[in-house]
This record gives C-alpha cells, structure tokens and sequence, in this order.
C-alpha cells in the first residue's frame, strides 16, 4: 500500500515537472521583446526632423478639404503569424506592406502630393496654396517597422509623412527587426528616415486608458490630474527638442482639459481619430483623420479620395 502510495506521488510529481516545464518553455516563447525606454532623467533628444513648408504654384488651391490618414503598424504579408492574431483575426492595426504599397501607388497614380504638417497647418491657419490633390500621411506610435517597412514605400514614391512618438518608448539600443513583435524604433533608425518622416508628440508615457472596467476605460488624458498631463506631454516635447508643432491623442480621446493643456505647451494643433476630411472651419484641436485598418480594402480606400478627383 505504501508503494502504491509513492508511485502514486512521483507519477504525479512527474507529470508536474513535464507540464510546468511546457508551460515555461512556450511562456518564454510569447514573452515580448524587452524594450530601452528614455527615462526620467535620460535626457533623451532626437531629431524631430522639422520641414519647412514648401510654396505649390501650378494647379493649386486656397480652400476645400484634405483627407488625412492615419496607420499603425506595416507588416510584411509573409511574416504574418499567430502574434498578430487577435480573437482570430488579423489585428485591425496592422496594414499589410503589400496593401500600403497599393494605396501609396494609387496615390502617385491620381496626381496627389503629401503634405507636410507645417504645409498642412498654414493651410487651415493662413490659407495657404496647396496642390489640388492634396493628402496628409501620419502614423501613430513610432513602430520599428513604419522605418523597416513603410519608409522605403514612401521613399520610393516622394512621398512625406508625419510620425506621432510615444516618447518614452524610443529606444537607444539597437535590436534586430523581428516583425512578429512589437518592437519601436531606435533612436538611429529614426534619424535615418528624417527624409520622409518628421516626428511629433503622441505622450511620453500616457498612452494608457483606465477605468472601474473595460467598457469605462478613458484615456490617461482624461482621466488624470492636469499637473501629471502637463508633465508628461512636456517631456516628450523635450525628447523632440522642443518640437511643438502637432500633437495625436492616444485613442482619439481628449477633452475641454487636454486641449487646454496643449495650448499652454504651445502646441499648435492636435489629431483625432474622426472619421472625415479636414477643413478650414474644423478647430485646429480636433483635426479629423481617416484610419487604415488591416480591412480597409481598396475599394475603401479610393472611396476617401473620391470627391477629390
């Protein structure tokens, strides 16, 4: 009986062993790439690429709309995995780079020039000329792969674009690009797509949302303390040397207090997540955006630039 006893307890305790060892062999497997973040007292500066507005002459215009679009992150079809799954499905904040380069090629197709943030601003300030087929490109969060993948798109086709940092999670230490984890762009990488990209503020470290639970969750630009909001879009304002020309809220989230905040900071002008062109009478705080998704497919996206043809 008592031989019974102890087979019985190692048996079990065997089993343990084996599938506390399967368990941490495939925990290592998912666990994230450790990133460098800029610190409180890092001092972290990089160039933010600031681009003089340029002066358009033929086939020009003063007033109208200009669709601006938004992405997130460009992926390689064929590098597509279980990690960029969610419930399913392909994350809807991953655009494929065979369906960008589509878009962007369709772009050069139709004759459309993209503007540059300070281009777009004197056009909604000051009414500035700008070409007839005008369109605006931002990113939001600084990913590895919008320099890896999206850049040398871009490059290709002369086309600019404006990307929105989470400051703080620009890293100092280069790593190999592994697109089936969320990596951020190194502060080298940045600097070497200064040609395309020009960098603004999307937070240091307040892209988070919080609430009593999921359905209440609001935005940490919303939810928290002036003091602490002010704070922390100033650090990041500082990693950008003082580049204070534009702004993109997390989530599209803001309110009557985030506003006021960027006013004081100096900020200029500030990007939602609207669904809709921009235009002169829009407020220069809650500037619309379209949102590419994994699924806009290109029937969708030639739909954005059809009252402009």
């Amino acid at each position: 009986m008592i031989l019974k006893s102890l087979f019985a307890s190692g048996f079990l305790a065997l089993l343990f062993c084996i599938f506390t060892g399967i368990f941490l062999y495939l925990t290592e497997l998912h666990l994230p790439e450790p990133v460098t973040t800029a610190s409180a007292d890092s001092n972290i500066e990089i160039d933010a690429c600031p681009k003089e507005p340029r002066r358009f002459n033929a086939s020009t215009r003063h007033d109208g709309t200009v669709p601006i679009l938004t992405y997130h992150r460009i992926v390689d079809e064929s590098d597509l995995s279980s990690r960029h799954m969610v419930d399913g499905r392909v994350n809807q904040m991953i655009v494929t780079k065979e369906e960008f380069e589509k878009q962007i090629a369709f772009l050069k197709e139709e004759g459309f020039t993209s503007l540059t943030l300070p281009e777009l601003h004197e056009f909604l300030v000051n009414k500035q000329e700008i070409p007839k087929k005008s369109v605006v490109i931002t990113f939001d969060d600084g990913y590895k792969d919008n320099v890896i993948e999206a850049y040398p798109i871009l490059k290709k086709y002369g086309f600019q674009a404006a990307s929105f940092l989470i400051a703080g999670m620009i890293t100092v230490e280069n790593r190999p690009f592994t697109p089936e984890y969320v990596q951020y762009a190194t502060m080298e990488e940045l600097a070497s797509a200064c040609s395309v990209f020009s960098y603004h503020s999307h937070t240091f470290d307040f892209h988070h949302r919080k609430g009593a639970s999921t359905k209440d969750e609001k935005s940490f630009l919303i939810t928290e303390e002036a003091d602490a909001i002010r704070k922390d879009v100033a650090k990041s304002i500082g990693v950008l040397k003082g580049e204070s020309l534009a702004f993109a809220y997390p989530y599209g989230e803001y309110s009557p207090k985030s506003i006021r905040i960027l006013k004081e900071l100096g900020i200029d002008m500030a990007f939602t997540t609207e669904e809709r062109d921009v235009s002169q009478d829009d407020h220069l705080y809650e500037l619309p955006r379209h949102s590419i998704f994994h699924d806009t497919t290109m029937t969708k996206f030639r739909s954005i630039f059809r009252p402009h043809h």
